[in-house]
């Protein structure tokens, strides 16, 4: 993936993990889905300092964050990103293993298993974190 992606018109995603084999994975079905009403560009990070720099850089309208990081670097890149004005609104949704992983009160709008993923149910969930973050980020304006 190149960084040009993020010009293109359509849903920007930054995809923050560390298995390159389920990234890649996900990727892949996202990447060749043909979806009716958006188009999806996603660029992939696989550790937290990379992610933020782009996160800075690039404009992204969500990010699609995997439980396969562990819990201490999942709340650094969160308490992090939330001090930063450009991004700290921006719509997570976090992709798990299974029910037991929570971050409260932590930004992440939207949670999707694993296990029940599809494009069309990614498509859905990061549709709806964006709507919810936008009303969220329009009640502290």
């Amino acid at each position: 993936m190149d960084n040009q992606s993020n010009n293109q018109s359509g849903v920007n995603v930054l995809f923050l993990g560390n298995n390159p084999a389920e990234m890649s994975d996900v990727y892949e079905q996202f990447h060749n889905y043909r979806f009716e009403d958006k188009k999806y560009h996603m660029e992939v990070s696989f550790d937290v300092k990379d992610s933020l720099k782009k996160l800075v850089k690039f404009d992204y309208d969500c990010i699609l964050l995997s439980d396969t990081l562990n819990i201490k670097e999942i709340k650094r890149f969160l308490k992090v990103m939330r001090r930063k004005n450009r991004i700290k609104h921006l719509p997570i949704t976090l992709l798990k293993t299974d029910n037991r992983f929570s971050v409260s009160n932590s930004g992440i709008y939207e949670f999707l298993l694993k296990s029940s993923l599809t494009p069309k149910r990614l498509s859905r969930a990061i549709l709806r974190a964006m709507v919810s973050a936008k009303k969220y980020a329009q009640t502290r304006n």
